[in-house]
């Protein structure tokens, strides 16, 4: 099924600008009064990965996938949050060659503070939506993130026939917004 162009167009330009406020400030650093300081959304998406993660232990690998990115970046994001004392390494007892990434006490902090604050911004975003809007709203976002998630291969491997253009294998990770913290090199 095709759609209208300018639906298309619409969706295109709605899923753009929200993308420019996520990673834009208030959204991008939370300030976390347990340390002192703001954490940037990265790092914040990080902890709440490992968080999620049955065990609390998953491996960089692992990590990657729940955050979508690819190994690479998430092992710099691991290493910088590292640096900072969000997370720790440590060698997986069943194999030596992987590294397990779990929260510092620091880390579970970010969580907490950083779910409380994203969470406090979006009720205040939507003050004055009403509670079946909302959950419309929450409803449709979660098929739209199932539909890309399921369907993210199959454009891929569809794109070269319409676009002949070659693509990089694999397309690499946007570039993380820069830290609002002290900057680790490669972040």
């Amino acid at each position: 099924m095709h759609h209208d162009a300018d639906v298309i167009a619409d969706l295109d330009r709605c899923l753009r600008q929200l993308r420019r406020l996520i990673i834009r400030p208030p959204l991008s650093s939370i300030p976390i009064a347990a340390l002192g300081r703001s954490v940037d959304l990265a790092k914040i998406l990080a902890c709440l990965a490992i968080a999620e993660h049955p065990g609390e232990q998953p491996t960089v690998a692992e990590l990657a996938t729940a955050l979508n990115i690819e190994h690479s970046t998430t092992s710099r994001l691991v290493k910088t949050a590292e640096v900072e004392g969000l997370v720790v390494r440590s060698p997986d007892p069943e194999d030596r060659r992987r590294k397990n990434v779990s929260l510092t006490k620091a880390g579970r902090a970010v969580v907490t503070e950083g779910t409380a604050t994203r969470t406090w911004a979006l009720d205040y975003m939507f003050t004055d939506w009403d509670h079946r809007d909302l959950t419309a709203l929450t409803s449709l976002l979660e098929r739209l993130v199932d539909t890309c998630c399921t369907r993210f291969d199959e454009v891929r491997a569809a794109l070269p026939a319409h676009f002949p253009h070659p693509l990089p294998d694999p397309i690499p990770d946007p570039v993380l917004p820069p830290s609002t913290d002290e900057a680790a090199p490669g972040e």
